[in-house]
């Protein structure tokens, strides 16, 4: 599991790349859905989010109903 520095300042360096591109997209992607439903940018986040919160909340009542029991 060594590497050198090289390695370390590349995997480190796209990493933190990757990072910085998917929030840039996240904006974008608020802001498209603002201007083409011509929501604000808060009711475009929650737009955004609802759909994982329709798909996640179910799935956590579920595994926790059939760990409780």
């Amino acid at each position: 599991m060594t590497s050198g520095i090289f390695e370390n300042i590349l995997y480190y360096g796209t990493n933190i790349l990757q990072f910085i591109l998917g929030i840039y997209v996240l904006v974008l992607s608020v802001i498209g859905i603002s201007e083409v439903q011509k929501f604000s940018i808060g009711k475009a986040i929650l737009n955004l989010l609802l759909p994982m919160i329709v798909i996640i909340v179910p799935i956590i009542i579920l595994v926790l109903i059939f760990t409780a029991s």
